[in-house]
């Protein structure tokens, strides 16, 4: 299988709207295909809150076109009462004591969180308030979607950035990434499922050529048989 380093993947999409596509596209068909896979996989389920949390970036952008695409489904796919809550980290002023008992609030109750903190391109520790975000998705008892990456998580190494957000899913948008199944990976990024947007498989061909997972059934096809001795 084909996976996407971060500059491969900024490549690809810098070619699509090179192409013509219409800027912003990607990032709308994202955030309907994440809104599709909640609705498909949660709305029989009895929620209470559903909590999404935008980062400054393109991330943040993806959980914002999911909160547009989910509030407008909540009447005809999930059950009455449901409440969608967005949260943005762009907080002028809010010290982290604050913060602290603006997240408590906002955790209160929460079902299900959808990471849209950070994404491919993160490529720094966390510090200050994004760190007390990062903590708080990580103590609350809610399930934990994770857009692209888990936020915090260098999508190239699988080394976390001090913290990284601990996902049950990660809906990683058209490749898959390397960093997925290295060093922190694995324990960041819960299940992983691979979002088709749309990425034409002639530049997939093209400028994704560095990174290949490959599994137990090429393994079986391409290692000798083991002798016992």
């Amino acid at each position: 299988m084909r996976l996407g380093s971060g500059d491969e993947i900024r490549s690809i999409e810098n070619a699509m709207y090179a192409a013509g596509l219409a800027e912003n596209e990607l990032m709308e068909r994202a955030g309907r295909q994440t809104c599709d896979w909640i609705v498909k996989h949660f709305s029989k389920k009895q929620f209470k809150k559903i909590l999404i949390v935008a980062g400054p970036g393109n991330n943040g952008g993806d959980a914002l076109v999911v909160a547009k695409n989910l509030s407008s489904r909540l009447r005809s796919d999930f059950s009455a009462g449901l409440e969608l809550k967005c949260f943005s980290n762009q907080l002028n002023g809010l010290s982290i004591e604050n913060l602290e008992k603006f997240l408590g609030e906002k955790l209160s109750d929460t079902d299900l969180i959808v990471d849209g903190l950070f994404g491919i391109g993160q490529n720094r520790p966390l510090s200050g308030n994004n760190l007390e975000i990062v903590k708080k998705i990580n103590e609350s008892s809610a399930k934990v979607i994770s857009l692209d990456c888990p936020s915090g998580l260098n999508v190239d190494t699988g080394i976390a950035f001090g913290l990284a957000v601990k996902a049950n899913w990660t809906l990683s948008f058209g490749l898959l990434k390397p960093g997925f199944y290295l060093q922190n990976g694995p324990e960041s990024c819960g299940k992983i499922i691979r979002l088709d947007i749309g990425f034409l498989p002639e530049l997939i061909r093209a400028l994704a050529k560095s990174y290949f997972l490959f599994g137990k059934s090429w393994a079986r096809r391409v290692l000798p048989v083991r002798q016992d001795t």
